[in-house]
């Protein structure tokens, strides 16, 4: 870092040769005084700092505005921008060139339409990305690393999660179209399209953690990593002639193109497969549809069981390249390609024959108890789930929801997502991956978009409420019969505090779930009702609880999670995930979940969704003696190293710094 610094203009330049200009970095903090709730949530949460690049006594900078065509790059007084606190500044280096020749190469940058006031996005084209790129077009330099990493990281989880979408739209639509089935009909209505949809998504989260070294340079740019994090200091005597810049490697070009090479790996693990468990799939759908309907429910048990160790084994063959599969189904049959597809046909058969055996000749509660499942099992399978878009009325509009009724089973489960002014919605792969577990053992399940996000996060629980009336009244969608008898809310980041308060408010409520609550953040998330929402939460004496964090959580220090779940009755349990930030949870979700319900209900997920524990459990809860005893329930152990959760290895620390 640079000079120290004081106060904001206390720094005086060094006498310089003519034509000879020094380059520094004004680093600020947001003004907490300000109105501006999303300011008001300070430089460790909203794209870390505000940065503005000095050079030739002229401060530049970026900012949005919504004028067409109209750049947003803007100056003012070096270390004096009035909309930021100034926090410090660094020295980048020192270019040789004339003013003139200076000031084009800040007016071509700021001419571009990558800088024009409407393309501003807090986390993808903010201010600090301006000003690594003016430093690299004067210095071929970049800033550190941390002052815009918590905008990177962000940035990175919407690419991914964008690349994951995009490519899954376009695979499953050529999927449809090699079915003959048009792209304007329900996914359903291809054989095999719901396991293609679903084994890619799985598949994908999988090999991104498996492949996650992939995603860093190689340690030939070691000395290049060093100098962006700061462990290195570049030197600051050494003049950048602007008529001949050195050349040099651009770190954040290389990221990049590393991130796309890392992605068509990962995309190759997905694609291959959910082609090769949709072909399954169709097959067990032929056999499937010579069936009677009062044989289905037990051949779809029947399938699970026999048929989920396969698809389990092929996605692992997929995440580790090992998976062979021809996509275009027209491999010669003795090519390793060809040799590979028969075998996995004819370990279909043997799950086909298996069914054959539950069907014809076992039968009633003693096939049933043939096929009974591990609690991992049937949220493996995602071969029958699906969803379908809703809206939801509340107070006078609507709320977006997706919902998969389940007539079979009395519980659904409502899960809410992070912060939406953050970019927080139900395609969060958290509700997402929530849904996905519960929905595949049987329950129904809603993820829905909230209102808004802004304010005391009161209207945020009145959404809770809103979808739990909906589930529980009843609906033209469920043949005039409810959804739901009981709900079970699951919620993560801002939903998680959200849906423990509304837990306390839905009569039908038996019990919630808080996956990484943001406490450390509380007071600027809803307004300084925090308090109130949590002692919310805490009137939920007899009811089970899950509260769920990682070790790395940037929103919720264990000191913190400790004492929230300290004020909270039983029965509960704690999960500490070791090594697992806010953004990965959700890969560790299905195991924790399965194992809590395990615990805490005595059932595995398939007979939770079937409610066979409800007049054990509630029993067990009710009593005097029960809930006394549940304030001391113990702790769940934190997962060791290597177990699901872990943050895979190489993967940074969580800054402690001030920064």
């Amino acid at each position: 870092m640079g000079e120290a610094a004081s106060r904001p203009g206390d720094y005086h330049e060094p006498q310089l040769p003519k034509h000879v200009f020094e380059v520094r970095l004004s680093i600020y903090t947001f003004d907490l005084t300000g109105v501006s709730l999303l300011n008001s949530l300070s430089s460790n949460v909203t794209g870390a700092y505000h940065s503005g690049l000095v050079v030739a006594g002229e401060e530049w900078s970026f900012g949005g505005h919504d004028e067409t065509g109209q750049s947003g790059v803007y100056n003012c007084t070096p270390e004096m921008n009035p909309e930021y606190q100034f926090y410090d500044r660094i020295v980048m280096g020192r270019v040789r060139g004339s003013l003139q020749q200076v000031q084009d190469v800040i007016f071509q940058l700021g001419r571009a339409d990558e800088w024009t006031g409407p393309r501003y996005q807090l986390f993808e084209n903010n201010c600090n990305h301006f000003c690594s790129d003016l430093c690299w077009a004067l210095l071929r330099r970049r800033p550190p690393d941390w002052i815009n990493r918590t905008a990177e990281k962000c940035a990175r989880q919407n690419r991914l999660k964008h690349s994951k979408e995009q490519v899954i739209r376009l695979a499953l639509a050529s999927y449809k179209a090699r079915l003959g089935v048009a792209q304007t009909e329900p996914d359903s209505d291809a054989a095999g399209a719901i396991a293609f949809k679903d084994t890619y998504e799985s598949t994908f989260d999988a090999a991104m953690v498996h492949h996650e070294k992939l995603f860093k340079l190689p340690e030939e740019y070691a000395d290049l990593e060093a100098t962006a994090s700061g462990e290195v200091s570049q030197p600051l005597d050494e003049l950048v002639d602007l008529k001949r810049p050195p050349e040099q490697q651009d770190i954040v070009a290389l990221r990049r193109d590393r991130e796309k090479e890392a992605l068509q790996v990962v995309h190759q693990c997905a694609k291959a497969a959910a082609h090769a468990v949709a072909s399954a799939s169709r097959r067990a759908s032929t056999e499937r549809a010579k069936l009677s309907e009062d044989k289905k429910e037990l051949w779809d048990q029947a399938w699970a069981h026999a048929s989920v160790p396969l698809l389990i084994q092929w996605r692992e063959e997929a995440v580790h390249g090992n998976l062979l599969v021809d996509f275009s189904e027209a491999a010669a049959p003795q090519s390793s390609v060809g040799l590979a597809q028969r075998k996995r046909e004819m370990q279909v058969e043997g799950c086909r024959l298996f069914l054959n055996l539950v069907s014809h000749v076992l039968g009633g509660a003693q096939a049933r108890e043939s096929v009974r499942t591990d609690p991992m099992v049937l949220v493996c399978t995602k071969a029958h789930f699906d969803e379908a878009f809703h809206r939801i009325p509340v107070a006078g509009t609507t709320i977006e929801a997706q919902i998969h009724i389940s007539l079979q089973s009395p519980i659904a489960v409502i899960a809410t997502h992070p912060w939406g002014p953050l970019g927080g919605s139900m395609a969060d792969p958290h509700p997402r991956t929530v849904c996905h577990t519960f929905g595949n053992a049987g329950c129904s399940t809603v993820r829905f978009n909230f209102r808004s996000g802004i304010g005391s996060g009161s209207g945020s629980v009145e959404d809770v409420k809103a979808v739990a009336r909906w589930l529980t009244r009843p609906r033209e969608e469920a043949g005039g019969r409810i959804v739901a008898s009981k709900i079970l809310i699951v919620g993560y980041s801002y939903g998680s505090i959200i849906g423990a308060a509304a837990a306390a408010e839905i009569p039908e409520a038996f019990g919630y779930a808080m996956i990484g609550p943001p406490l450390d953040y509380g007071w600027a998330l809803y307004m300084f009702n925090a308090a109130n929402l949590r002692a919310k939460a805490a009137s939920s004496a007899g009811k089970p609880k899950l509260l769920l964090v990682g070790t790395n959580d940037q929103f919720c220090s264990m000191q913190s999670f400790k004492g929230f779940a300290d004020s909270v009755p039983g029965p509960k349990e704690m999960q500490v995930l070791n090594g697992s930030d806010h953004f990965n949870l959700f890969q560790s979700l299905p195991q924790a979940l399965a194992e809590w319900v395990q615990r805490a209900f005595g059932v595995n997920m398939p007979d939770f969704a079937r409610g066979a524990w409800l007049g054990q459990a509630e029993q067990r809860n009710s009593t005097p003696q029960a809930a006394q005893a549940a304030q001391a329930s113990p702790q769940a152990p934190e997962r060791p190293q290597g177990s699901p959760g872990r943050r895979p290895s190489g993967s940074p620390k969580k800054d402690k710094s001030p920064r």
